[in-house]
């Protein structure tokens, strides 16, 4: 069963679905793929929302479409795709994490590094909040810099994918070799429509797949079923990274 964690397929609340029609045919494609688990992550932005209202937008577009989700067997969450801004610096960070985790999805600046953002990680970390970066390879100084990634690692972040990414001929040479050196622990679809950003993480899967063996596939699998129930997440073995094929 795979699990997604990050999407935007909860109808008119953001960028993503527009409708309750969107949302459910996204929603039916998740579960042709194979899909069980979802965690809906409609955008967050401090400088313009308000928690308690993002969340009773988000808990009225979630509650639309709960019948949908119930008749397709999915397991559902509600979080956020929080992004990087200073202001979370004075905010209570628990009630945007995803579902009922200590995880939280968190989106960086796509231009440069924020000199304050190891304080909001710092802030996360302190409230026993663990950060999940979104889309790592949207953000040159980490996708083109491990140096970076190993001192989030270190302390503790983990990073995501995106599916499409990985099925990019373009990115897939760097984003194989920051699976193989445990630098993106899920992928995700970040789904947002069902033309030009449908859920392919099905596809994404299987391209780890055959490119890195079954063991890294499964290893990826399994971490994202860990972060939705909330369990830690599996450090690469030995007999996992001597499983990976040559790339």
């Amino acid at each position: 069963m795979l699990s997604d964690l990050h999407c935007h397929i909860l109808p008119g609340i953001d960028d993503g679905a527009r409708d309750e029609e969107m949302s459910g045919a996204l929603l039916a494609s998740e579960r042709e793929q194979g899909a069980g688990q979802i965690i809906f992550t409609p955008h967050f932005y401090a400088d313009r929302m308000q928690t308690e209202k993002f969340i009773e937008d988000r808990d009225r577009a979630f509650a639309g479409m709960e019948d949908r989700v119930l008749s397709l067997g999915l397991m559902a969450q509600k979080g956020a795709e929080v992004r990087m801004q200073e202001k979370l610096l004075d905010m209570d960070l628990a009630p945007l994490r995803l579902g009922n985790t200590h995880y939280f999805l968190l989106e960086w600046p796509f231009s440069a590094y924020p000199m304050w953002g190891e304080d909001v990680v710092y802030k996360l970390l302190d409230q026993g909040i663990r950060p999940l970066f979104a889309h790592i390879e949207r953000y040159e100084y980490f996708f083109r810099n491990e140096e970076n990634l190993e001192y989030f690692r270190s302390l503790g972040c983990l990073f995501q994918v995106n599916a499409d990414t990985v099925l990019n001929p373009r990115q897939q040479y760097q984003v194989f070799h920051l699976i193989k050196d445990g630098y993106l622990h899920v992928t995700a679809s970040d789904a947002h429509n069902t033309a030009g950003r449908p859920s392919n993480l099905k596809k994404a899967l299987d391209c780890i797949r055959e490119n890195l063996g079954d063991p890294i596939a499964d290893w990826m699998i399994r971490n994202a079923d860990h972060i939705f129930h909330d369990r830690p997440v599996e450090i690469l073995t030995r007999d996992i990274v001597s499983s990976y094929k040559n790339i």
